[in-house]
């Protein structure tokens, strides 16, 4: 999938926020373990060194939805790892972490770009509320 400024929908939320690699690994560790996953610090610095920014929406302390930019081309950044605590879902956080990040790639002059699996319906509708649409490969 993809998205230009001609087809990007601005979802506007004031909670998303840049994760900070160092404070921020606590709660990047919650959303790791809720999906039965461990997140050592030197993953997470691995993930930085790689080319991924987080952001996320925090709540009374913990964090709950997130989405990263991948930098993985000169002309091409990527949305990726976009997830939402199970009770969090269906308020629209996803919708604007992903928002979020795919302003930034666009505000940065790279081309933004989604994949994700054809039955993922949750993050097909996420993506497409903001305007990415299917391209071919």
């Amino acid at each position: 999938m993809a998205c230009t400024w001609e087809s990007f929908i601005s979802r506007p939320d004031r909670r998303v926020r840049w994760l900070d690699w160092n404070a921020d690994h606590p709660l990047a560790k919650g959303v790791w373990a809720e999906a039965g996953l461990t997140l050592a610090l030197e993953d997470w610095l691995s993930a930085r060194d790689s080319g991924y920014t987080y952001c996320g929406i925090v709540e009374d302390g913990v964090l709950v939805s997130i989405a990263v930019v991948w930098t993985y081309s000169h002309h091409a950044w990527e949305v990726a790892a976009v997830r939402t605590r199970a009770d969090h879902r269906r308020r629209g956080l996803a919708t604007a972490v992903v928002s979020f990040v795919t302003e930034h790639i666009l505000r940065n002059g790279r081309w933004a770009t989604c994949h994700t699996r054809s039955d993922n319906l949750a993050m097909l509708k996420t993506a497409q509320a903001i305007g990415f649409t299917i391209v071919a490969d």
